[in-house]
């Protein structure tokens, strides 16, 4: 039984049933446009065993062009926009591997001023700073950030072995800096973000991120 001839998708040209689709005068030409295309050179990425602790790279990543390195996790603080939003965010060197390896520095333009706390958040001597914001029942019309308390240092940490979870907390627990006492299982803090640290960045993507 012969088959019925069938329309490459490319010219619309009838073809017979043993030959491919699209047809071969398509493919030719797909073929030579392709060989006239510009090469595309990547540029050389720094591994990670060469990248300098706190240095400031132009980095390839999916959200950042400027990023400060990490060396206790192996990745990038950058600046990062979503919805309009920015915000401080850290990617990973490519040398971590999928599916987070995401960052391929190429260029190192600084190094990070002394001074500028080494971290997404601002400090505390117990750990990153948070600040207690209100119960998450009461807040809440969609998309909206409730206003936080005057400030009461928070800090985190994990959950110990048989201590009782904290609210709806995934393995860590909340608890005030100045007492060490449990926030109540509906309060959740809000990181306090490193002003410095973004404002620092911000100068850099002016000057680097291009």
């Amino acid at each position: 039984m012969t088959a019925k001839p069938h329309l490459c998708r490319v010219c619309v040209h009838e073809l017979v049933s043993e030959e491919k689709d699209p047809c071969a005068g398509c493919l030719l030409f797909c073929l030579l446009f392709l060989a006239r295309l510009p090469k595309f050179e990547q540029k050389p990425t720094i591994p990670m065993s060469e990248c300098v602790a706190w240095g400031v790279y132009k980095i390839h990543s999916r959200n950042l062009t400027v990023g400060v390195y990490n060396p206790k996790v192996g990745g990038f603080i950058g600046i990062r926009e979503k919805f309009g939003n920015k915000f401080l965010f850290t990617e990973y060197h490519h040398d971590k591997g999928p599916p987070f390896g995401t960052v391929r520095p190429l260029e190192k333009v600084g190094d990070l001023p002394e001074g500028i706390t080494r971290s997404e958040h601002k400090a505390h001597d117990k750990g990153h700073l948070w600040t207690d914001s209100v119960p998450i029942r009461t807040m809440c019309k969609e998309g909206e950030k409730p206003e936080p308390k005057p400030m009461r240092p928070v800090v985190r940490r994990e959950l110990m072995e048989g201590e009782a979870p904290h609210g709806t907390r995934d393995g860590f627990v909340d608890l005030y800096a100045d007492t060490d006492e449990r926030l109540p299982d509906d309060v959740y803090p809000f990181g306090q973000e490193n002003e410095e640290l973004f404002e620092y960045l911000q100068k850099m993507e002016i000057q680097f991120g291009s």
